[in-house]
């Protein structure tokens, strides 16, 4: 049961009163209350019942505290007289208390009321006391004489009525007066320091009020000689009145307490050194009584938590900022061995915990406790902490990366070693496996550097190991190991210093190189393979001129020579032998990627099953095919024929590698290329890949001949059994569906032949990446279709032959053209009368044509670049009934020079020739059509007439026209 307070509040809202009440109800108070709102009722209530506090508010209407105090002082009644206030300046509250209010608070911070009012209690029934005291003032003179002069205090006993002043002699000793002299009043303030003297002058104006307790205190400086020391005097006492509040005896007494004040001095020093050293502290402090209620808290708990001293009046330490354990159970404060050593007066060191702070995060710190004892007694619990957020997070960091090192030192990615100058103390087993010994092998013994260093990099090691010695760390370089079996391994090594840059141990980082290096060759040997597939489709194009003239011209030999029979069979030789170096040149084109063919969605499981049973038959029975097909394998979008040609071309090699006997195999599969194999590799892409494989269990091949398997030509077969265009053919099949090859094999261990082709998930996405990785710079043929504009008259201009220019033109895209082959038709008419405009930058080939031409019956124009041919055509004022254009041409393309050629002659035929297997077969009707290098004359003059007579032309009519 709480002290019962009864309290009389001279309030106008009810709320404010309830809160009020609420407060001190909390703060331990069984209240009694009544609530006035003026003057009047505030009499009527004074004079009814005996109350113990007044609280009222500062302004109400028609009503203030300054008035309530007024009507509270009018009653002589010494009742503590509080003001609660929502809105008062300071100015007002010290009016409010030199006008006699006891205290003043604010509406808003409540907390402190019930301290306020138990405290002014307590004044209140110290002043009753000394009123009862004084009234027996005069029956206990004797005694407090004794009592006096045992304490060193000086009596003063003044006549308020008259101004008389009795002083002891200890009291004029005290105040410096002179002895044999009573002085007055006025007389003594004068004794008083000028800066003190008001004090004394509002304390005793207080004290002989009528409305007053009639108590008397003051501390105040005498004045003193300049030099000397400050004299202090602590002077208290009790004025009596009579029965109409008259004052008639003023009884006192002082005390020099300069040795008090200056010993206080000295305390007030050291407590601020030690307020500033602890607010300065960057450690949290905070000052907990018995009952673990904080008192006092630094800056640096505000910064770290949050809190303020207001945070904790209302609970204890443990409830507001250690609470909860880690994982959010509640942690009763029973539990809390902090708690329980704040109160049993426990010492603690360095402990690890978590609080919170204000907004319910969990702060780790590091707490230190010990008891605070104050004249023998503890009082309370000194805590000491630091946020140790920092500290954990390097921990969990420097924990993350031993584990992170550990990781990366157990798996089998990179050996890693650390030793000394002298030799290796501990490796991981990757690095044992790179120098070809076990673990128990290797530390049988200790292992000095030399034992794997080979002589040669002696100076480079000297190098790193100094540049790790002086710089903590070396730059990887290359190097070689020897290893147990006195084999070199190429490495790449690294080095850290552990302790730089004090002398110690370091370690070493070691990557294997022999498979990078055996990419990095087989990567120059792709780069040379393209630029002799460059150079063979050059060679190509030029031979196929050749072969056109050689052609063309054993036709005219056989033609000639009817009756010689020896003759007649060179010229057939001469054309066979042509024919032979014709299917060469195809090769070579299919090597250079310029024999395209015709793209199509294939299923490569479809496709091996396809060609398994002929492959059973072409390799004999002595060889054993297997055929594996992956259940993953995609499609791919290639020329079927052209693959299926690159399989008979690898399974023959096979044959060939196992003259006794073996095992081909053939499987097919779906693999996917990590970036980081591509980036190092830098043979193929990253991403999905659909492999053909085809292995065998042949003789192998040495390093030196992989290095020159691709090369036209080159062939380890005997003289007569092999062309050497085998493999390059193959090569130039993958090279031109976008795909990559690879070759593993070694003397002895057969070989494996790995195609790897892109997927044909997406049809035309595919299609557009094989068109553009083939299309020349010149402009591409489906633009002829697109130009010719339909019912347009011709036109024609002489132009007499022009001359030759250097050729320079680029190739159109490839494909593979329409078919060409076969005997022309018996009784086939070849001649004509037209006009042949005829562009041809070769001038064997060309002047080949025109001779062909003119020998049977037609006109021709001939010219070497297309510039040329459309000048020729510019002033030519006949007809020319058509265009016979090679597509590669110096300066200005064949596609190019027919666009603008149509534009003036709408309608015109086209017929293209070219050395490389152009793709028009989708562009060509309408007049346009193509024959490759190298043709037979019948096979061109067979073309031309058929165009001409597509075109609604011949040569009756043309005669009749003026030709």
């Amino acid at each position: 049961m709480g002290k019962i307070l009864h309290l009389l509040q001279v309030e106008d809202s009810e709320s404010d009163a309830a809160l009020i009440l609420r407060q001190l109800s909390a703060s331990g108070f069984e209240v009694e209350a009544k609530r006035v709102q003026d003057a009047a009722a505030m009499r009527d209530a004074l004079a009814r019942a005996a109350w113990d506090a007044v609280i009222s508010d500062f302004r109400m209407p028609g009503f203030d505290a300054h008035e309530a105090l007024a009507v509270l002082q009018e009653t002589g009644l010494d009742i503590p007289f509080l003001v609660v206030s929502g809105t008062i300046g300071e100015d007002t509250a010290v009016s409010l208390m030199k006008a006699g209010a006891h205290d003043y608070l604010m509406k808003d911070k409540l907390k402190r009321l019930g301290v306020a009012v138990e405290r002014e209690l307590r004044d209140a029934e110290t002043r009753r006391k000394s009123r009862e005291a004084a009234r027996s003032l005069e029956e206990s003179e004797a005694r407090l004489s004794l009592a006096v002069r045992a304490t060193d205090s000086g009596i003063f006993d003044n006549d308020p009525r008259t101004g008389v002043t009795f002083y002891s002699d200890i009291a004029k000793r005290h105040l410096m007066l002179p002895k044999g002299e009573e002085p007055q009043y006025a007389a003594f303030l004068d004794s008083v320091h000028p800066e003190d003297r008001p004090i004394v002058e509002r304390a005793v104006a207080k004290a002989l009020s009528p409305n007053s307790r009639g108590h008397y205190a003051a501390e105040y400086r005498l004045k003193t000689p300049e030099g000397e020391p400050e004299r202090w005097i602590s002077a208290s006492g009790s004025v009596l009145f009579d029965d109409r509040r008259t004052p008639v005896r003023f009884l006192g007494v002082v005390r020099d307490i300069s040795d008090q004040k200056l010993a206080d001095r000295h305390l007030q020093f050291q407590l601020q050194l030690s307020a500033g050293i602890v607010e300065q502290s960057k450690d949290c402090i905070i000052l907990a009584d018995l009952g673990d209620r904080v008192q006092l808290i630094n800056s640096a708990v505000t910064r770290t938590l949050g809190f303020t001293v207001a945070d904790f009046q209302s609970k204890t330490a443990h409830e507001v900022i250690h609470h909860h354990y880690p994982d959010g159970r509640p942690f009763p404060i029973s539990e809390c061995a902090v708690a329980r050593l704040v109160s049993e007066g426990g010492v603690l060191h360095d402990h690890e915990g978590v609080l919170f702070d204000k907004g319910g995060k969990m702060v780790p710190v590091s707490l230190t406790a010990s008891p605070l004892v104050l004249n023998g007694l503890r009082i309370g619990t000194i805590l000491t902490f630091r946020d140790i957020t920092g500290h954990k997070q390097a921990e969990t960091a420097r924990h993350r990366s031993e584990r992170l090192f550990r990781r990366l030192f157990e798996a089998d990615i990179i050996g890693i070693s650390v030793g000394d100058r002298d030799g290796i103390l501990e490796c991981n087993d990757h690095f044992l496996r790179i120098l070809g010994y076990t673990r128990e092998e290797f530390f049988s013994t200790r292992r000095n550097w030399p034992d794997f260093n080979i002589p040669e990099y002696a100076e480079q090691n000297d190098r790193a190991m100094e540049t790790i010695r002086t710089a903590g760390v070396c730059a990887p370089f290359e190097k070689e190991y020897l290893r147990k079996d006195g084999t070199r391994i190429p490495v790449l090594f690294a080095g850290v210093h552990l302790q730089w840059p004090d002398e110690g141990q370091f370690m070493v980082f070691v990557v294997d190189l022999t498979e990078r290096r055996k990419l990095e060759n087989q990567f120059r040997q792709a780069q040379k393979l393209e630029s002799v597939g460059l150079l063979a489709g050059g060679v190509a194009h030029d031979f196929n001129n050749l072969l056109t003239v050689i052609l063309g011209y054993a036709d005219v030999l056989r033609a000639e020579v009817s009756g010689g029979i020896a003759l007649r069979t060179a010229a057939d030789e001469i054309a066979e032998a042509a024919n032979r170096a014709a299917t060469l040149t195809r090769q070579l084109l299919t090597f250079s990627r310029k024999n395209a063919g015709v793209p199509e969605t294939i299923s490569v499981n479809d496709l091996v099953r396809g060609i398994e049973r002929l492959l059973t038959r072409l390799i004999g029975v002595n060889v054993e095919v297997v055929v594996l097909l992956g259940d993953d394998a995609w499609s791919i979008y290639a020329d079927r024929g052209m693959i299926e040609q690159a399989i008979m071309n690898l399974a023959v090699n096979a044959r060939d590698a196992m003259p006794r006997g073996g095992r081909l195999m053939i499987g097919t599969s779906r693999v996917f290329v990590e970036e980081e194999f591509a980036s190092v590799s830098k043979i193929m892409p990253h991403g999905e890949y659909v492999v053909i494989e085809v292995s065998d269990t042949g003789s192998g091949m040495t390093p030196e001949v992989q290095a020159h398997i691709f090369e036209p030509f080159f062939t380890t077969k005997e003289p007569g059994k092999g062309t050497g265009l085998g493999l390059s053919t193959v090569y130039g099949i993958v090279k031109q569906t976008g795909g990559y090859i690879t070759v593993d094999s070694a003397p002895g261990e057969g070989t494996v032949f790995r195609l790897f082709f892109p997927p044909a998930q997406r049809t035309e996405e595919q299609d557009a990446q094989v068109s553009a990785s083939q299309r020349p710079e010149s402009d591409a043929p489906e633009t002829l279709a697109q130009v010719r504009p339909p019912d347009a008259a011709e036109r024609g201009v002489p132009m007499p032959d022009g001359a030759h220019v250097d050729p320079g033109a680029e190739a159109p895209q490839d494909e593979k053209p329409p078919s060409q082959a076969g005997a022309l038709p018996r009784g086939k008419r070849l001649s004509g009368v037209e006009t042949v405009l005829v562009v041809e930058d070769e001038t064997s080939v060309r002047n080949y044509i025109r001779r062909a031409l003119e020998s049977h019956g037609y006109s021709a124009i001939s010219c070497p670049t297309g510039r040329e041919a459309l000048q020729a055509a510019a002033g030519y004022k006949k007809p020319i009934h058509l265009l016979l254009t090679d597509v590669i041409l110096p300066g200005m393309s064949g596609t190019e020079m027919a666009r603008r050629f149509l534009l003036e002659r709408p309608g015109m035929p086209v017929l293209y020739i070219s050395g490389y297997p152009e793709r028009f077969g989708r562009y060509l009707g309408n007049g346009f059509s193509y024959v490759q290098k190298p043709f037979r004359i019948e096979e061109l003059l067979a073309r031309i007439r058929g165009l001409l007579d597509a075109s609604g032309g011949s040569g009756e009519r043309n005669a009749d026209s003026g030709h």
